[in-house]
């Protein structure tokens, strides 16, 4: 797990990284944890970059209160009939 997460990552050194890059190539399983660890990196960069959006978006900004909405006291009245 750790070899396949510095593959993907390219931590390796590259005469390593080729080695690993043909036992890959052979072994289904390894092959496997790859490119499942190479998904889930994937997705981590996507998610880190929505947040990195969403700081940039305004921010929220609360609903007016019910009482500024429907009119000084309009829905107790209505409730009230």
């Amino acid at each position: 797990m750790e070899t396949a997460e510095a593959f993907v990552m390219r931590r390796m050194d590259p005469r390593e990284a080729a080695a690993d890059e043909e036992h890959f190539a052979h072994c289904q399983a390894c092959s496997k944890v790859v490119e499942m660890t190479r998904a889930f990196v994937q997705g981590m960069r996507d998610a880190s970059r929505q947040l990195a959006d969403d700081d940039e978006k305004p921010k929220y900004v609360p609903a007016a209160r019910p009482d500024e909405y429907w009119g000084q006291g309009r829905i107790a009245r209505a409730w009230s009939i």
